[in-house]
C-alpha cells in the first residue's frame, strides 16, 4: 500500500469513528488504517468517540496503537 492510499484510508477511519461506527473501524484499520493519523487541527482518531460516549469504537483504536496523549491544536473559534 502506497502513502497516497494510507493516508485515505485513515481520513476515512478518523470519519468513521467519529460517527462511532466500531465494526467499520475495525475494517479500516485490518486494511491499514493508521490510528495515530491526525486531521489538519491534530486531533486523532480517539478524541471523537471519547467525546462522544462511543467507547467501544475508542476501546478498538486504543487497542489497534491509538496515542492517549495525542495533542489536540486549540480552536479559535467561538
Amino acid at each position: 500500500m502506497n502513502h497516497r492510499q494510507r493516508k485515505k484510508l485513515s481520513r476515512h477511519l478518523l470519519e468513521t469513528a467519529q460517527i462511532g461506527d466500531t465494526p467499520r473501524v475495525r475494517a479500516l484499520l485490518r486494511t491499514g488504517a493508521d490510528p495515530e493519523r491526525g486531521d489538519r487541527a491534530g486531533t486523532t482518531s480517539p478524541h471523537g468517540p471519547s467525546v462522544n460516549g462511543e467507547a467501544e469504537t475508542a476501546r478498538a483504536l486504543l487497542t489497534a496503537g491509538a496515542a492517549t496523549d495525542a495533542p489536540t491544536a486549540p480552536t479559535t473559534a467561538w
